[in-house]
């Protein structure tokens, strides 16, 4: 659970959206990003063993862009 001040979990429910809008969305945002038109700012990666400086850099307001953990092993 994260409990750190400033630190903002936004999500939602795929459920509430009907299967047929769904695609339709997905076909779109996949067809965007592929052809470059939307591009995720990725700010800053950390490694799975930095997870808490990675937290502090965005409950800090330090973070510009997403932040990235990578699970890749050995982490």
């Amino acid at each position: 659970m994260v409990l750190l001040k400033g630190i903002h979990i936004v999500g939602f429910h795929f459920q509430d959206v009907p299967a047929a809008e769904f695609e339709r969305n997905e076909d779109e945002l996949m067809t965007l990003l592929t052809s470059g038109r939307v591009r995720p700012h990725i700010g800053a990666s950390y490694p799975l063993r930095d997870t808490a400086r990675a937290l502090r850099r965005v409950a800090d307001g330090e973070a510009v862009g997403k932040v990235v953990i990578d699970l890749s092993w050995p982490g």
